[in-house]
Order: structure tokens, then C-alpha cells, then sequence
């Protein structure tokens, strides 16, 4: 049977003048120059699109993605409320505070490192006391760089 507009192949097939437009860019779509052929357009959905079981199959596995989406958001959701209850409580601490408490402690022990060589030099004669400083203040240093490496690669894993 061939109807002349894509609105009464559709009436006729129960389905959108829409999913006609779409099927007709699909490869193999029967011709419709001279009208729309029915049979042909059924034997070429049948051929080429999904069963209506298969349809129904895969409206129950999208609504059970769906489903399990929604479950995720709402378990992400629960998460985000208890750490927020949490640090309200003081049971977590914010990391941009421990962030700021890590950088106030590294702080003064880099200061208190840095003084230490000059601190020993007091026990040692004052002709050592120029090579000392340098070469204590030298190790300190390093030891800080090292430290600061080590905490940025630790602070690089945590972002990731």
C-alpha cells in the first residue's frame, strides 16, 4: 500500500511524522518520491530497527539507569549533608584551615631551623662561627626545599 504524504504513513504506522523524517536519513530507507510504500517501510523497520520487545527491553534497562542514577544523587547527596553536619560539629576539621595550621607550624619550624646553626656557633669559637652559620644555614635550607617538595607532591595526590 502507498500513501502519498508522511502524514498518513504515520497515522497508518502509529508512529511521528518525526520518526518517518528520521528514518528517512537512516541508510537504506526505502524511496519515497512517489509516495510512502507501507510494506516496504515495514519490511525496512524490521529489517533495521529494534523488535518491540527489544524497545521494551531497553525502556526497562534506561528506566533502571534512570533508577540508578537517581539512587547515586541521592547517596552523594546524604554524603555531602554528613560532612557538612560533621564539620559543624568539629569532628572534621575544613581543609582550607588545616591547609593554613600545616603552613603556620612549617613556618615556625623553617624559622626555628634557620636559627639554629647560629645557635650552636655560641659553643664553638668565634672563627668558625662565619663558616658555620653558612654551611648550617646551607643544610637547613635544603632540608626545607626537600620538605616542600615533599609536601607538594602529597598535596598533587590529594587533588587527583
Amino acid at each position: 500500500m502507498i500513501v502519498p504524504t508522511r502524514k498518513e504513513a504515520a497515522e497508518i504506522l502509529g508512529v511521528t511524522e518525526r520518526s518517518i523524517g528520521y528514518w528517512k536519513q537512516m541508510p537504506g530507507f526505502p524511496d519515497c518520491d512517489d509516495g510512502y510504500n507501507l510494506d516496504a517501510i515495514r519490511d525496512w523497520r524490521a529489517a533495521t530497527l529494534n523488535s518491540p520487545d527489544e524497545d521494551a527491553d531497553n525502556v526497562k534497562a534506561i528506566k533502571r539507569q534512570i533508577s540508578a542514577e537517581k539512587l547515586r544523587q541521592e547517596h552523594v547527596k546524604a554524603e555531602r549533608l554528613e560532612r557538612q553536619n560533621a564539620v559543624e560539629l568539629g569532628e572534621i576539621v575544613d581543609r582550607h584551615d588545616w591547609e593554613i595550621g600545616c603552613v603556620e607550624l612549617v613556618t615556625v619550624c623553617r624559622d626555628s631551623l634557620l636559627h639554629l646553626p647560629r645557635s650552636l656557633c655560641s659553643v664553638l669559637p668565634k672563627k668558625y662561627h662565619r663558616a658555620m652559620i653558612a654551611e648550617g644555614t646551607a643544610i637547613v635550607e635544603k632540608a626545607l626545599a626537600d620538605l616542600v617538595s615533599g609536601l607538594e607532591s602529597v598535596s598533587q595526590q590529594d587533588d587527583d
